[in-house]
Parts: C-alpha cells; sequence; structure tokens
C-alpha cells in the first residue's frame, strides 16, 4: 500500500511541476522559479518555473547554459532552496548547514575558488544552486536533498 501511494504522490507532483514549467524567451536572464512561500492555495497563479528556452539541451546559442542545468537550478528554487550565496559571507547562505559561505556565482568551474576566506569551506561551484556554467553543476549538498 505504501508503494501504491508514494507513486501516486510521485506522480501527482511530477505532473503537476511540468504543469508548471514555462518556457520563453527572456532577456537579461537565464530563467525563475517562484519560492513555496510566494504560493498558497489562492495564489496557484504565482507557481511556476520560467526558463529561457535555449537553455534545454541540444539548443544552440545558449552555451555554456544549455545542458539543463537552469531547468534543475529554477525548480531547486521551486521546491525551496535558495542560491548558495544568498547573504554572502555574512548571511546564513542559503540556510543549509552544509553548504559553504560565498559571495556570489561565478561564471568559472574552478573548485579552488574561496570567496569567503574566514569561513570554512571552498564556493560550492559544483553545486546546481550555485550561478554557473552547466558543465560545472552536477550535484547538490546532502542538505539540500
Amino acid at each position: 500500500m505504501v508503494s501504491i501511494v508514494s507513486r501516486y504522490i510521485h506522480l501527482t507532483a511530477t505532473q503537476f511541476l511540468i504543469q508548471s514549467i514555462y518556457l520563453c524567451c527572456l532577456k537579461g536572464s537565464f530563467g525563475f522559479g517562484s519560492y513555496p512561500s510566494e504560493c498558497s492555495n489562492s495564489t496557484l497563479k504565482d507557481d511556476f518555473v520560467v526558463i529561457q528556452w535555449k537553455t534545454l539541451p541540444g539548443t544552440a546559442g545558449g552555451a555554456p547554459h544549455n545542458k539543463g542545468g537552469t531547468l534543475v537550478h529554477q525548480v531547486g528554487h521551486w521546491l525551496g532552496l535558495y542560491d548558495t550565496y544568498e547573504g554572502g559571507c555574512e548571511g546564513f547562505g542559503d540556510y543549509v548547514s552544509d553548504t559553504p559561505a560565498e559571495v556570489d556565482g561565478t561564471s568559472d568551474c574552478k573548485t579552488t575558488h574561496d570567496s569567503c576566506p574566514s569561513m570554512l569551506g571552498l564556493d560550492p561551484v559544483e553545486n546546481f544552486m550555485h550561478s554557473t556554467r552547466d558543465c560545472c553543476a552536477y550535484k547538490f549538498s546532502y542538505g539540500q536533498l
């Protein structure tokens, strides 16, 4: 019974997400997603993910952001995750304890980058919620899962 219920919940959530993703031609942004705190039963119109169509895998013109990472990043926002650099070196970052603090997202894949040297850890350039090129990001931290 648990298996049937969990499959139903998974399918329902997946179908809802698919109905909440919009592709368009954005200027100055690769995409954006609403946070759960912005939505309620009365404001479902505010429940969405929007991405630039050129960020989808196999499209031309979106490189180095055309491997699907933008969709993963924006769905992360839709699920309640913040950018890893929220608050910079002073704030609580993304509010996930195992994500190191950083000043801002970078466009390089340099895993030795440390924008907050007084804080523990290097910048999480391989994290989907760090704004970087698609070829750099491939994981979430355990706390983000």
